[in-house]
């Protein structure tokens, strides 16, 4: 029987993509060959052993790729959670004290209580209605006021203390500071 036609007849075999790479190896055919037309046992023993060689390293070479691609996985996840620090846990500085972090330095959300009673924006007010009117605004336009006049921070590190943008932050700075200036005129005129 030729080999072509052994081929035809097992083409389900043969069409395997792992068979196929074996087969393109010119002596690994010419062994098929000898065994499939001439029934050569030792050609047929060897083209066995070989295969047997050929399927442990395909085996490998699967087993080390599976291996490397979990801890290419692994590795990708460790480095992703140690990015998720935030660097305003980081020390504050090579000359100061480690405990105190960047974070730390940042003026709280809520006001404290020294603070709440000493605040300082109505102090700046010149009439009772521009008083009135700062104590009528949200507790978050008064931040606003404050952090940024008193505490001189940026709209930027203002609104990473709200939770807002710094457009929104402008705005309501804008906003309260128009008030303000339209009631002090209503006030001297």
């Amino acid at each position: 029987m030729s080999l072509e036609h052994f081929m035809k007849i097992n083409h389900r075999f043969f069409s395997n993509p792992l068979i196929q790479s074996f087969i393109d190896e010119p002596d690994h055919a010419s062994l098929l060959r000898r065994t499939v037309e001439k029934g050569d046992q030792s050609a047929s023993k060897q083209l066995d052993e070989r295969f047997e060689d050929f399927f442990l390293k395909v085996r490998m070479i699967r087993y080390i790729d599976r291996l490397s691609t979990f801890y290419v996985k692994s590795y990708d996840q460790k480095r992703r959670k140690n990015h998720r620090q935030l660097t305003l846990d980081a020390p504050a500085g090579f000359d100061q004290d480690e405990s105190q972090t960047e974070l730390s330095k940042l003026p709280s959300k809520e006001p404290s209580p020294a603070e709440s009673v000493d605040r300082r924006i109505p102090d700046l007010l010149t009439d009772k209605e521009s008083v009135r009117l700062y104590q009528s605004f949200s507790e978050k336009k008064k931040n606003v006021l404050e952090w940024s006049i008193v505490h001189q921070l940026s709209n930027k590190e203002i609104a990473g203390l709200l939770d807002c943008t710094p457009q929104n932050v402008s705005k309501l700075k804008a906003h309260a500071l128009r008030q303000l200036q339209q009631k002090g005129g209503q006030a001297r005129g």
